[in-house]
């Protein structure tokens, strides 16, 4: 009986390691991120390529880092279902890491932002 128990006990932890850990693998639904963090996350990226793009006299990073931050999380707020999660946020990252400077002036997202439609 105590060997049962041990191996409950056992299977228990494992379990919420592994889904404390963020499980990628696991096959409990993956967590959507808040507006809030999908802009934080894409504002420097953003930001840094704005600046590599477009290097201009006086840019401040401060204030391009608030006002992207601010556009894409108001912009994604009056999204009615938010279905963003973090690999799809990594995959946008990468996409707009990779993006040409024609492509991040263009109205439409790079391949792999479609949730920024």
């Amino acid at each position: 009986m105590k060997n049962r128990a041990g191996v409950v006990v056992g299977l228990v932890v494992c379990g919420f390691v592994l889904w404390s850990s963020g499980c990628s693998k696991c096959a409990w639904p993956k967590k959507g991120l808040t507006s809030e963090s999908i802009a934080s996350a894409m504002a420097p990226v953003i930001c840094d390529k704005y600046s590599e793009c477009s290097p201009a006299e006086g840019f401040q990073k401060e204030q391009c880092l608030q006002e992207v931050s601010t556009g894409i999380g108001g912009q994604l707020k009056a999204v009615a279902e938010l279905k963003v999660d973090q690999p799809t946020l990594d995959n946008c990252l990468k996409a707009l890491r990779e993006s040409t400077c024609e492509a991040l002036n263009s109205p439409t997202p790079p391949e792999g932002c479609s949730f920024l439609q």
